[in-house]
């Protein structure tokens, strides 16, 4: 039987922010992969980030985009000592984590790291900005998270459901509602 998934490891460049022309470390966090991970979050699920970064990037990305406040556990590959798409990221990652690598679904834009976190038990599926968020909604609900984003979503304002599917294939409603 396959391990129910409770947590999302979210890959950086790609996934939850583009590369850009501007500015001197050339980040630009995509406003609708944080709102997913607002959702995902408000839903139960734990939500992480896994990236390799050196630490100056890291530390603008942690200190100036709010990203450890935002994530609950975040993977730099800096602080982990060994980077994707080494095995040995995923397990130290797990563990930071604190949960069965079976429960981590790991989202990145590289092939080569999706399937590295698979040879640890990892389930993972490789996605983009670039392909848009109606797919990634589609993939995680494959992996049985479905998330209901018909609700307005204001910029600050964490509302929606997501909801975790059970063993029988039925979505169970979680909601939550809070206008921080």
């Amino acid at each position: 039987m396959r391990a129910r998934v409770r947590h999302v490891l979210l890959g950086a460049d790609g996934v939850v922010q583009t590369a850009s022309d501007g500015g001197a470390l050339g980040i630009e966090p995509s406003r609708a992969s944080l709102e997913l991970v607002r959702l995902l979050r408000a839903g139960g699920f734990g939500v992480h980030l896994g990236t390799n970064q050196e630490s100056y990037r890291g530390a603008y990305m942690r200190d100036v985009l709010g990203y450890d406040a935002l994530f609950d556990v975040s993977c730099y590959s800096y602080d982990l000592g060994v980077t994707k798409p080494d095995p040995g990221f995923f397990v130290e990652a797990a563990r930071r984590i604190g949960a069965d690598p079976a429960e981590v679904l790991f989202v990145d834009d590289t092939e080569r790291n999706v399937e590295a976190a698979r040879t640890v038990g990892m389930p993972a599926f490789r996605w983009d900005v670039t392909q848009g968020h109606g797919l990634l909604l589609g993939l995680l609900a494959q992996h049985g998270i479905t998330v209901d984003t018909a609700g307005a979503v204001p910029a600050g304002r964490t509302t929606g459901a997501v909801r975790p599917r059970g063993r029988d294939g039925q979505s169970s409603a979680t909601t939550q509602d809070s206008t921080g």
